[in-house]
């Protein structure tokens, strides 16, 4: 191991110095970012003034500056009232929309089931001159028209 520093002790002692060097920066921790003097942040500085706290507090209310206030406070519950009462008759309006449009359609599905039945009567008819008596769709057969058969 020491046979290093004795065939060549300039090369020892250069190793030697520059880890002792490395040890001294790690150990006094430089950060080598920082370097740079212009990166380097500027505090910003706040005019400020002191302010009393009895200067904030709100001055003594008047009787008619209470009254003014009782008035809008009352006032205030009046337009909520009202405007509860308008969405509910809003609601029942729109309701009633859906309900007239409901009876509207039922309306509408009931005259569509009496025209078809209307239709098909009518072929009944036309088919039962022409059919010599017989209904359309039945068969003479006893099994068919629901007889029990032996």
């Amino acid at each position: 191991m020491w046979e290093t520093p004795r065939r060549n002790p300039g090369a020892f002692l250069a190793a030697l110095l520059l880890h002792l060097i490395l040890a001294v920066l790690a150990l006094t921790g430089l950060d080598w970012r920082d370097l740079d003097s212009d990166r380097l942040v500027k505090p910003q500085v706040v005019q400020a003034t002191i302010v009393d706290i009895a200067a904030l507090a709100p001055a003594p209310i008047g009787e008619s500056e209470r009254e003014n206030r009782a008035e809008q406070e009352g006032q205030a519950v009046a337009e909520q009232q009202r405007q509860a009462e308008q969405r509910v008759l809003e609601e029942e309006a729109e309701r009633r929309q859906v309900e007239e449009e409901r009876q509207r359609q039922e309306e509408q599905r009931r005259l569509a089931e009496i025209e078809i039945e209307a239709k098909r009567q009518e072929e009944q008819q036309r088919h039962g001159q022409s059919g010599k008596g017989r209904k359309p769709g039945k068969s003479g057969h006893p099994r068919l028209l629901g007889a029990k058969c032996n």
